[in-house]
């Protein structure tokens, strides 16, 4: 199995990120390559996530 691993400092209160990460139907508005989210929802917990890949044109 792959794995992407990232870490990101954010400048929002904790309860205002775990709001977003937590509200799986709005992912499509902000992420396209997510197509569902499963896991714990809690801190601590893990999470699995599909990834769409783009089928973009890349321009070169």
């Amino acid at each position: 199995m792959r794995e992407i691993q990232t870490e990101i400092e954010i400048d929002a209160p904790p309860e205002t990120v775990w709001e977003q990460l937590t509200d799986f139907a709005s992912y499509e508005q902000w992420n396209p390559h997510i197509s569902r989210v499963s896991g714990e929802l809690r801190e601590g917990g893990h999470s699995k996530s599909p990834l769409i890949e783009s089928r973009r044109a890349v321009e070169r």
